[in-house]
């Protein structure tokens, strides 16, 4: 496979994961914690709103910039690969090293708070405590999701880039 197919593909699945899912959940959860505060204002209400809501928010801000980012560093990278394929795969190695180192911390973090959900849910047993541990597994599901598939979506293009510093041919073909 060419390179510049493997890395749109890559790019695709950011640009897809953003607009598709991270975007509606982010907006789906401001809605929630919008509806939620608007009705009875119960502590149950309190305690699930105010997370959906900043869930919600740095979803949608989130999905929003790595969306509209997407475009343009494809452009930037097939630059950079059209004058050196090896810059460019030292280069994208090591920010996709950080990006995988990323992806092991917050799966800890998301794994952390959807334990605190249910610690607030089955300890505490108050009606605030639950509405918060709900939401808390509900935003550390959403993380998980889209870590999970974000996470298995840079082994192909880690691999390409690999292949293509190391000189490999079949992979830097058609350029």
């Amino acid at each position: 496979m060419r390179f510049s197919d493997i890395l749109h593909a890559y790019f695709r699945g950011e640009a897809t994961e953003a607009w598709f899912f991270i975007v509606p959940a982010g907006l789906l959860l401001l809605a929630v914690g919008g509806a939620l505060l608007w009705q009875n204002r119960t502590p149950f209400d309190f305690g699930l709103s105010i997370p959906s809501l900043l869930f919600g928010l740095s979803l949608s801000v989130i999905g929003v910039t790595v969306g509209a980012r997407t475009p343009s560093q494809v452009q930037a990278l097939e630059a950079v690969y059209q004058r050196s394929p090896v810059e460019l795969a030292n280069a994208e190695l090591l920010r996709m090293e950080k990006v995988t180192q990323n992806f092991r911390s917050t799966f800890y973090a998301f794994g952390a708070l959807a334990a605190v959900g249910l610690l607030l849910i089955y300890g505490i047993r108050r009606e605030w405590a639950t509405g918060l541990g709900i939401a808390l597994i509900v935003g550390a599901g959403i993380g998980l999701t889209v870590d999970g598939v974000a996470e298995r979506r840079t082994h192909p293009y880690v691999d390409a880039l690999k292949s293509l510093r190391a000189g490999d041919q079949s992979v830097e073909a058609a350029r």
